[in-house]
């Protein structure tokens, strides 16, 4: 309990990201986001509203299905194996 009441709170969020995919610095690709967060509290000291702007890089993997490994190719072993050290 705070200050003789029960805190109740709701955080409301919403994001946006952009990535421009047809620029490249070393395969990296520039991204921007929003982020626009809303708290709201029975307790007014603890509401509170957040705007947030972010700056990046991102870079994105692709496995191509060439890549992939049959399953009849790849070996096995017993599980037990695994976890005998950890008794």
């Amino acid at each position: 309990m705070t200050f003789g009441k029960q805190r109740q709170d709701l955080v409301a969020s919403l994001s946006l990201e952009w990535t421009k995919r047809d620029w490249r610095l070393y395969g990296f690709a520039p991204t921007t986001g929003y982020q626009y967060t809303e708290a709201f509290s029975n307790l007014e000291i603890f509401s509170y509203s957040r705007h947030s702007v972010n700056f990046g890089m991102a870079r994105s993997f692709w496995l191509c299905a060439h890549q992939l490994t049959p399953a009849s190719q790849v070996r096995s072993r017993p599980v037990e194996n695994d976890l005998a050290g950890l008794s």
